[in-house]
């Protein structure tokens, strides 16, 4: 089945452009870390290895002369997730601390956080015009919505979790505990 793993759907093509041209991304993440937050074992471990390259590229958009504000909001599964062996995810948690600045915020929304609904993963970004676009990532595949509606809703459930989250600092401690607690420093 050579040719199901080179199909790449038009929609993430425009959703890479997107992701580029972004002045701002905010995330929404229930079952991995982010790929733009990836280290390359962690991708490696997660996609077939003709996507880790592109997965690892897209991250050259933090590297650019004026990166795009970055905030993530990671459901505290994420870090318990066993994806590869521990000292793969102390990796990646390690990474997350490092990559943890004023403009690219990670905040942990804890299992306790008293949310009324759930979502799937999603990232809202805003572009150079101020439109926004937003990513809505399905079981199968992405969906991209332009929907003034569709935006609104998923402002409002980013604002519920965002409310929820830990601090920065918060989410960091937690993240370094949990390094600590799988013992794979």
């Amino acid at each position: 089945f050579e040719w199901v793993s080179q199909e790449i759907s038009p929609e993430w093509l425009e959703w890479l452009e997107v992701e580029e041209n972004a002045t701002e991304l905010l995330v929404h993440e229930t079952r991995l870390v982010h790929g733009l937050l990836q280290t390359p074992a962690y991708a490696e471990t997660i996609l077939p290895p003709e996507k880790v390259e592109q997965r690892l590229t897209r991250q050259e958009v933090f590297r650019k002369g004026t990166p795009p504000f970055f905030e993530a909001l990671l459901d505290e599964s994420v870090l318990y997730s066993k994806v590869g062996n521990p000292g793969i995810m102390a990796e990646q948690l390690t990474h997350l601390v490092e990559m943890a600045s004023p403009d690219l915020i990670i905040r942990i929304v804890p299992f306790a956080a008293d949310l009324t609904r759930f979502t799937y993963s999603f990232v809202l970004a805003t572009v150079e015009d101020g439109k926004q676009i937003a990513l809505l990532d399905g079981p199968l595949r992405g969906h991209i919505t332009e929907s003034p509606s569709d935006i609104a809703e998923l402002r409002r459930f980013w604002g519920q979790a965002g409310a929820a989250a830990l601090s920065q600092q918060d989410s960091i401690d937690l993240i370094q505990a949990t390094i600590k607690e799988d013992g794979a420093e």
